[in-house]
């Protein structure tokens, strides 16, 4: 059975304008005949958040004893606050996890192995971790404590003892700055090579030479 618009008038025939309940009635606000501007009241003035900066891109790796230890520390930390924070019995019932997820401190590894976080703000960008700006600086220090020490490109010579007993504290000749003598310069032009005498043994002259002279003397 299609319900009529005169239904709520036989529902409730006591009332002139019938039953309440099945009569059909006109909404008080109509988009199409209300003033938009009424609504301006409630726009918020509030600006967008700025966009979060991109993390940095972690490259392949294989994971030092190093790292191992950083992973220890960390895991020590999270436990020990959050039973020092929300106590024991949330720590055994929820475990470390609420203070700070695996993968906040698996990221922390990834970025600590290439030195990508040394304060606060770089900690923040890598993990979005939301604790960070009151626990960050624990994490930089455990960061800082247990991360491998950066390579250096210097090479430290030991000091040697002279025959006095003193230290030759005398720096190598690499770091001399006195100007060097100029190098004689090469001897291009080589001896011209003398005949031998074959017979006589002497410079000068050959055998052949020798025995004609000898015949036009004798």
């Amino acid at each position: 059975m299609v319900p009529s618009d005169a239904d709520h008038l036989e529902c409730n025939k006591q009332l002139p304008m019938g039953c309440d309940r099945c009569r059909v009635s006109a909404p008080p606000i109509c988009c199409n005949i209300d003033n938009p501007t009424k609504f301006t009241e409630f726009t918020s003035n509030l600006s967008k958040p700025p966009a979060t900066p991109p993390r940095s891109r972690i490259p392949k790796y294989g994971r030092t004893q190093h790292d191992h230890t950083l992973l220890d520390a960390l895991d020590g930390w999270r436990e020990q606050t959050t039973a020092t924070i929300y106590g024991w019995h949330h720590l055994n019932d929820m475990g470390p996890s609420i203070m700070m997820c695996n993968a906040t401190i698996e990221c922390i590894i990834d970025c600590a192995h290439h030195c990508m976080i040394t304060s606060v703000p770089e900690l923040k960008r890598e993990t979005g971790w939301f604790d960070a700006d009151q626990f960050g600086g624990e994490i930089i220090a455990l960061i800082q404590s247990h991360t491998a020490p950066l390579p250096t490109s210097f090479v430290s010579t030991p000091l040697r003892l002279t025959a006095s007993g003193t230290v030759n504290t005398a720096l190598p000749s690499l770091f001399n700055t006195a100007p060097a003598s100029p190098c004689p310069l090469p001897n291009t032009s080589a001896p011209k090579r003398k005949n031998r005498c074959g017979a006589c043994g002497e410079e000068g002259h050959n055998g052949t030479f020798y025995f004609t002279s000898f015949l036009m003397t004798a």
